[in-house]
């Protein structure tokens, strides 16, 4: 049935959220030294970092998916793999193979 059908695609995100409560209120009876202590062991305030040469940002934990997530999109930004320096030129884009480029040579 379509009740039964919404229910089960939102299974997921309600048992996080649930798990989400319970840690929550567990947290609110540790004391502040122990939270403290837990937090900074974590580690929230290094780099996360993307690549080689390329630190990213700080303030999470890194977490890697599987190529097969539901949630990838892919996106029209052009990547560049390489060290990132800011003397360093940028790279040059190579145009693909288009019928119109093949058409002109």
């Amino acid at each position: 049935t379509i009740t039964y059908d919404k229910l089960n695609a939102g299974k997921d995100g309600f048992a996080m959220r649930n798990r989400t409560i319970t840690c929550i209120e567990i947290e609110s009876f540790m004391p502040l030294s122990w939270r403290r202590r837990c937090f900074n062991y974590i580690g929230f305030d290094d780099p996360l970092p993307f690549a080689d040469g390329d630190e990213g940002p700080s303030g999470g934990i890194q977490d890697l998916e599987g190529d097969d997530c539901q949630r990838y999109v892919p996106d029209r930004i052009f990547r560049f793999t390489g060290d990132a320096n800011e003397n360093d030129p940028w790279p040059s884009i190579v145009e693909s193979s288009t019928p119109e480029n093949v058409a002109e040579e």
